[in-house]
């Protein structure tokens, strides 16, 4: 088996760029996130006196809307810092070093299983919200 060995520059810009798109990610729902919370919030306090199942699908959309904030707000602060500061030359064949990387590699996955959960709570939401919208054009046709 042959091993291919990169650059310790380009290893860490490379793990430098999955931290960003990772973070990058989190942004973007938080940000989502929470404009559809307030939205949701705002047609629930106007529609408060139309049918119940509108008012309940909406605001269940807006609470789960709003976990997703919190979540991703929470999750902002836990994830990994970049290395930019490591530029020794051959630091990869340190054994504590490389066992370093693996447990970085580790937590990164972890960070990604979190960006999955972070997803499928917007997916929920989006679910609700979609639920709400049809119970209420339901509600007005009928």
């Amino acid at each position: 088996m042959r091993e291919y060995s990169l650059s310790t520059e380009l290893q860490w810009s490379m793990w430098n760029e999955r931290l960003n798109r990772v973070e990058g990610n989190i942004r973007e729902l938080r940000l989502v996130s929470c404009a559809v919370a307030v939205i949701i919030l705002i047609l629930v306090t106007l529609l408060r006196t139309s049918d119940f199942y509108i008012v309940i699908s909406l605001a269940v959309s807006g609470i789960l809307w709003g976990m997703t904030f919190v979540y991703a707000v929470l999750y902002m602060g836990r994830g990994l810092m970049p290395f930019d500061h490591r530029n020794i030359e051959n630091d990869l064949h340190d054994e504590g070093f490389y066992i370093l990387v693996k447990e970085l590699e580790h937590s990164y996955y972890n960070s990604s299983r979190r960006l999955n959960m972070l997803r499928k709570l917007s997916a929920m939401s989006m679910v609700y919200t979609i639920l709400g919208i049809f119970a209420f054009l339901y509600g007005v046709v009928i």
